[in-house]
């Protein structure tokens, strides 16, 4: 949740689906709540908002936990002079349980979900693990010719699954430098 002088907003998302829903409050205008149709990753809802009253608690005071039933906020479109659709109508109707939890609290499968899954790590002991691995280009090469330099790595990402503050890489390991041709 977002909070400023003049306005709260609160995002659920899903991150498996690349989709949320943004809820937003002015000070102004307390018991108003505002949302925006579902938007996928990297998209703004614009002016086209849904509007309810009293259909959610006060964001500005920063509950422990948001829980509504019945959240029912409509758009009524908007339209040209023909009557023909410039933004057609829409409704939201939604409902939360959401409860506030200090960071120290979290679990991996609350920090993974919110990631949209594991993406990659595997559990090792009593440890969530990546490895990953990539390449460095340390010399770049010329043009039509084979003088650069390029060198692979591995290296492991772990997390500990009692401490999740117990983080960090480890095994790193690099390869001989190898040679790389610019293009032609």
């Amino acid at each position: 949740m977002s909070v400023d002088a003049t306005s709260a907003t609160l995002t659920i998302a899903s991150p498996p689906d690349h989709e949320r829903v943004d809820f937003a409050q002015q000070k102004s205008s307390p018991g108003l709540t505002y949302a925006n149709h579902v938007l996928p990753d990297n998209a703004f809802g614009g002016d086209a908002s849904a509007a309810c009253t009293n259909c959610a608690p006060n964001f500005f005071v920063k509950p422990a936990t948001l829980a509504w039933a019945g959240f029912d906020a409509h758009y009524a479109g908007t339209f040209y002079p023909d009557n023909s659709v410039n933004v057609a109508p829409y409704d939201i109707t939604s409902s939360a349980n959401l409860l506030l939890q200090s960071p120290c609290a979290l679990t991996w499968e609350q920090i993974s979900a919110l990631s949209g899954g594991a993406l990659g790590f595997a559990q090792v002991g009593g440890e969530m693990v990546l490895h990953e691995g990539g390449s460095v280009v340390t010399v770049p090469a010329s043009f039509r010719m084979c003088d650069g330099l390029s060198v692979s790595y591995k290296i492991d990402v772990y997390v500990n699954l009692s401490n999740l503050f117990d983080y960090g890489v480890r095994n790193y390991t690099a390869s001989a430098p190898a040679a790389l041709c610019g293009a032609a």
